[in-house]
């Protein structure tokens, strides 16, 4: 069963009870009125990838264990999905006015370090590939304390018009020329001409990939 994605109004944790302030590193904090986390605290994200989202860790989320419960890597995944929408253009005037969104159809976590209350986390995308309705994206975790990341998500996502019958539906041509960016910036060399840094590893488990229809 697929998870239908919430119409967040922009791309912010401040939209979920309890949740802390965020800095989506696209608009949505502007547009939904969020409060701004310090920029302070967080790794900086790998070369190869593309940082969308950022967050404070808020004390609820803490577990038994004095560090992140796993549920909630999941919603700070899910609010960095909802952060990369509005860089591609899947925003909240573009869901009303169409009534197309994403489903996210499939989600592997991998969880590497422990996240503390004290730590800022910002999580970065790389695009592995696309076809004319879904998106298979890698999504990395990094805060100060760890070099590589604490916590990777792979992703597939479909995009989906929500109408009186539910069906996927093409993304249209400005969308798919901002993923082909996004993972254009993802492989790009530096102004040396060298290769880039290889992005982190996604950890082994059943390979999730784009099938032909």
């Amino acid at each position: 069963m697929s998870e239908a994605r919430a119409p967040v109004p922009g791309a912010s944790a401040a939209a979920t009870p309890g949740a802390p302030a965020a800095v989506p590193e696209a608009s949505a904090a502007a547009t939904s009125g969020a409060s701004v986390a310090p920029a302070h605290g967080a790794a900086p994200a790998s070369a190869g990838t593309s940082s969308v989202f950022r967050t404070t860790i808020a004390a609820e989320w803490i577990d038994y264990n004095a560090h992140l419960r796993d549920a909630y890597y999941s919603l700070i995944f899910s609010l960095a999905t909802d952060a990369l929408m509005d860089r591609i253009g899947l925003d909240e005037t573009y869901r009303k006015r169409t009534r197309n969104t994403l489903y996210t159809l499939e989600m592997h976590i991998h969880y590497l370090h422990e996240v503390k209350d004290t730590d800022v986390v910002d999580v970065s995308v790389r695009i592995l590939g696309t076809d004319r309705k879904r998106i298979h994206a890698a999504f990395d975790m990094y805060c100060a304390r760890y070099p590589d990341p604490v916590s990777t998500a792979e992703m597939m996502l479909l995009h989906v018009h929500q109408g009186d019958e539910v069906k996927s539906e093409a993304f249209p041509p400005n969308v798919i020329d901002a993923l082909a960016k996004i993972a254009g910036e993802c492989n790009a060399r530096p102004s040396g001409g060298t290769a880039p840094e290889d992005p982190p590893a996604i950890p082994g488990s059943r390979r999730m990939e784009l099938r032909s229809r």
